[in-house]
């Protein structure tokens, strides 16, 4: 793993923390959410995390700039809608028809907006809806899970590497760490009937035990 890639979990422990104390509300967007479903983390050839707020928490956040600064976050402000904290890209989001945007192709839809939650992701955690599906679609295509593209960020691109097709095995963390979002009807109907019962017994993924996700991803790749 990158130390770029380290870094920006150790900056996104740490606003969490700053932002669950202010109440300040943000979801995961961009490379991050996808990362988050196809992966359970930073995108391997990615190295930073994209999150968004919608007005009324782009505002709440600009307010407490000095506060992250006296935490160790350098400010960068791209324009007036985007913006970095150390290496956590912030976008402001504006309703569009069915969809909260930003710059940079940062979305998410309405209705997956209201059913956030917090999840595990890589070594932190990330505030990101439950199903992204419609955001995901709309943002890389339906192709998304099973495709990678290493030009599609806003950072940096590689032309000399065209797109190319994943593998199942670029998508054990998602099973291991990201069931909220993925665990559909189809990934349910794989499981066999003890497993089936151990995970309804456990409502609050967060608190679900190693032992658990392990077993649902041996059984699903095998």
């Amino acid at each position: 793993m990158r130390n770029s890639s380290i870094r920006s979990y150790i900056h996104m422990d740490l606003l969490n923390k700053i932002l669950e104390q202010h109440d300040i509300k943000y979801v995961a967007v961009a490379g991050t959410i996808l990362g988050l479903n196809r992966h359970g983390g930073i995108i391997p050839w990615d190295n930073d995390i994209d999150i968004g707020f919608i007005e009324l928490e782009w505002e709440k956040l600009m307010k407490i700039k000095d506060i992250l600064f006296k935490n160790g976050f350098n400010f960068h402000e791209f324009c007036d809608i985007h913006c970095q904290f150390g290496s956590i890209d912030c976008f402001k989001l504006v309703l569009r028809k069915e969809y909260y945007a930003g710059g940079a192709g940062a979305c998410c839809h309405k209705d997956e907006y209201a059913k956030i939650s917090k999840q595990f992701f890589g070594y932190t955690y990330i505030y990101a809806p439950h199903c992204s599906i419609k955001s995901l679609t709309h943002r890389y295509g339906k192709d998304y899970f099973n495709i990678g593209d290493v030009n599609d960020n806003f950072h940096f691109k590689d032309k000399s590497v065209g797109r190319f097709k994943l593998n199942k095995y670029d998508h054990t963390w998602t099973y291991l760490f990201n069931l909220p979002v993925d665990f559909n009807e189809k990934i349910y109907k794989e499981l066999n009937a003890d497993l089936k019962d151990m995970v309804s017994e456990k409502v609050d993924y967060i608190s679900m035990s190693s032992n658990l996700k392990i077993l649902i991803v041996d059984y699903i790749i095998n």
